[in-house]
């Protein structure tokens, strides 16, 4: 998978997290900034489970995504400033984020009602990246 298509995937899920979580959470609000306010576990964990080359960091109190020596978070490709630590274990990340508060019962119910969606509609979406890189070369 090309940077390019890793790009577009983030971007489009990006878009349809935010477009769900209003739609289903919190349907009469507006311009939730939810992925830079609280999920950006939950989205790495989604990319992760989309592109399993993949690995999730820490930079200070933001998650991220790696793939093919470039940094991802919801709003594309980031270049981190700060130290950054390696996410080996989701769960121990989860179980650690609800003791220190930066993750809760309440966000993980809210995510669970969106999460097969998003995986279902980032698969479609990466065929269709996947169909047009073949149609290209070929």
């Amino acid at each position: 998978m090309t940077i390019n298509e890793v790009y577009n995937i983030v971007t489009y899920l990006a878009q349809k997290f935010i477009t769900r979580y209003n739609e289903t959470i919190f349907p009469y609000q507006e311009n939730i900034d939810i992925l830079g306010n609280g999920y950006c576990l939950y989205f790495a964990f989604l990319l992760k489970q989309m592109i399993p080359e993949g690995e999730i960091y820490l930079c200070e109190n933001h998650y991220l995504f790696h793939y093919q020596n470039m940094f991802f978070d919801y709003t594309g490709i980031v270049s981190p400033e700060n130290k950054l630590t390696k996410i080996d274990n989701i769960q121990d990340e989860l179980d650690m984020g609800d003791i220190l508060g930066y993750t809760d019962h309440f966000r993980d119910q809210k995510w669970n009602k969106i999460e097969s969606k998003l995986l279902e509609d980032g698969q479609k979406y990466k065929l269709t990246l996947t169909k047009k890189e073949k149609e290209k070369y070929f």
